[in-house]
């Protein structure tokens, strides 16, 4: 293993590492990239003026709520795929609306759900 420039050359193969420190006490941690993903960080870098951990931690945050999205949209399709329970949850809602009394009409109501509907068709 030889040490040069910021990288680690392990075998012929040579690792970027992208490190985190943590003002209260100290952590590292090491995530070895490849030298596209190293050449894309320093592209986005340049063009935002954001340093490589603020983008690193951006686009975690971004693939985290893409994936919390994608598991929401996949357990609502299964609920519309059940008759019955999709039934229950459209009488559960108008239920809701009925107490909810916060002034909001109920045509406004209506085309949220025909909006969310039509996206969640797509």
């Amino acid at each position: 293993m030889e040490v040069d420039g910021g990288c680690v050359i392990v075998y012929g193969t040579v690792y970027w590492f992208v490190y985190r420190f943590v003002t209260e006490g100290v952590v590292l941690a090491t995530t070895r990239i490849s030298d596209s993903d190293r050449a894309l960080l320093q592209q986005l870098a340049a063009q935002t003026g954001k340093q490589h951990q603020e983008l690193i931690h951006e686009a975690l945050e971004a693939f985290h709520r893409d994936l919390l999205l994608d598991g929401i949209n996949a357990a609502f399709q299964r609920l519309k795929s059940d008759e019955s329970a999709w039934r229950e949850e459209q009488q559960e809602r108008a239920a809701w609306d009925g107490v909810a009394a916060d002034g909001v009409a109920s045509d406004m109501l209506h085309e949220e759900r025909v909006a969310a509907d039509r996206v969640n068709n797509e």
